[in-house]
């Protein structure tokens, strides 16, 4: 058995020196822009559901203004008989109103989620990808080191 000498690789001469590594995080999003997309797509979601709570709150009112002016009317005839039927309307509309608020709050908390787990995983996606690119960095510099070490 030789000695240091043989732990090293051969090289030829004339070789070319070693290329660096290529970047593992180039075109790859950066956790500043994923939080803006994040941002932005609440943002957007949140728009979403405001406008989609506005036009329940029409549809609800609509369903109320409609039950009260059929009420009225049924009230000159049956008093009583109207006025337990409207309350059980109102209180049967009031429950599918909130079951369709809490449905929307449930999609939209839903999505929030989905795009926090998405950021996280892209976020730690490119740690572990910088990290890499910074040991490829290190074995490129001892490469590099060896060459000219042994070139010079």
């Amino acid at each position: 058995r030789g000695g240091p000498s043989e732990d090293k690789p051969h090289r030829r001469k004339g070789a070319p020196p070693p290329r660096p590594p290529a970047s593992l995080t180039e075109n790859f999003p950066t956790p500043e822009s994923v939080q803006v997309q994040k941002a932005e797509h609440e943002k957007a979601l949140q728009e979403q559901l405001e406008y989609a709570i506005a036009r329940l709150m029409q549809r609800h009112n609509a369903n109320l203004e409609f039950l009260r002016d059929k009420n009225e009317q049924q009230k000159r005839h049956t008093n009583a008989a109207i006025d337990q039927q409207l309350m059980q309307s109102e209180l049967d509309l009031q429950v599918k109103h909130t079951e369709q608020m809490m449905m929307l709050t449930t999609a939209a908390n839903q999505r929030k989620f989905e795009l926090e787990t998405q950021a996280s995983a892209l976020a730690m996606e490119y740690n572990v990808r910088r990290t890499q690119e910074e040991l490829l960095a290190q074995d490129y510099e001892v490469h590099r080191r060896y060459f000219e070490a042994s070139t010079g």
